[in-house]
C-alpha cells in the first residue's frame, strides 16, 4: 500500500505520507505520524523521492506561466515550444519510469522486492536519483525564465518577455556550462526535416534539443 501510494506520488499527486509546505514552495516534508515508524535511512530516502516528485510537479505546471497569454490575448510561441519540449521529455521518459517501476515491483523484479517480499525504500530511490539533478536543473532554468530576459517581472498577469534570441542564449549557456547535468538533456541530437535549414543562422542550434525546437518554431511560425 506504502509503495503504491509513493508510486502516484512520483506520478505528480499527493499523499498522506507527506506534509505539504505552505503555497508548495518546498518539497513536501514526511508526516511526523509516519516517519516514527521508520529509520533515518528509509526518512531520508521519502524525503529525496519527495523532492524529486516536487520538482516535476512545478515544471510540468510550468505551461500556466510559460504559455499564459499577454493583454493581446497571445501566446508566446518560443516559450510554447520550450514547454512542448520539456514536456515531451517528461512524458517519454520520466513518466513512463514511473509505469516502468510500477510494473517491475508488481512482477516482483529481483532488483525491487527483496526476498520476493517487501520493496525497500532504497530501490526506490535508486531508480528516480538519476532524475534528480536533471530536475534541479530544469527549475532553476524554469525560475530564470519566470522573469524577463532583462531580470524585471512580469506585471499585471503578462507572461515574461523572452525574444527567441534571448531564450536560445540562455539555453546555449545552461547546455555549455553542465549546470546540474541540464546539458544531459538538451545536448540529445535532434534530426530535422526541414531540408531549407540554414544551420549558419544559429551554427550550435542543432546539438540541442530544446534549442533545435525554439529554431524550429521560429522558421514555421
Amino acid at each position: 500500500m506504502v509503495v503504491a501510494e509513493i508510486l502516484l506520488v512520483m506520478a505528480g499527486h499527493s499523499s498522506s505520507i507527506f506534509i505539504n509546505s505552505v503555497n508548495n514552495a518546498s518539497p513536501p516534508t514526511v508526516a511526523p505520524a509516519f516517519a516514527d515508524l521508520l529509520h533515518p535511512g528509509e526518512i531520508e530516502s521519502l524525503r529525496s523521492l519527495s523532492r524529486i516528485a516536487w520538482r516535476y510537479t512545478r515544471i510540468k505546471n510550468a505551461k500556466r506561466s510559460l504559455c499564459a497569454p499577454n493583454n493581446e490575448g497571445q501566446i508566446s510561441k518560443y516559450l510554447s515550444a520550450l514547454y512542448a519540449t520539456l514536456n515531451t521529455i517528461l512524458k517519454t521518459e520520466y513518466e513512463e519510469l514511473v509505469i516502468e517501476t510500477e510494473a517491475r515491483i508488481i512482477k516482483r523484479d529481483d532488483a525491487f522486492v527483496a526476498s520476493g517480499s517487501f520493496v525497500p525504500l532504497s530501490s526506490l530511490l535508486a531508480a528516480f536519483a538519476e532524475w534528480d539533478a536533471p530536475f534541479a536543473a530544469i527549475q532553476a532554468l524554469l525560475d530564470r525564465i519566470s522573469t524577463s530576459y532583462d531580470g524585471t517581472a512580469p506585471s499585471g498577469g503578462q507572461p515574461p518577455n523572452w525574444p527567441p534570441g534571448k531564450l536560445i542564449d540562455l539555453l546555449l549557456d545552461y547546455a555549455g556550462s553542465g549546470v546540474g547535468k541540464i546539458a544531459s538533456i538538451m545536448s540529445r541530437p535532434t534530426q530535422t526535416k526541414d531540408t531549407h535549414y540554414t544551420p549558419t543562422l544559429y551554427p550550435p542550434a542543432s546539438r540541442f534539443k530544446l534549442v533545435n525546437q525554439l529554431y524550429m518554431s521560429e522558421r514555421h511560425w
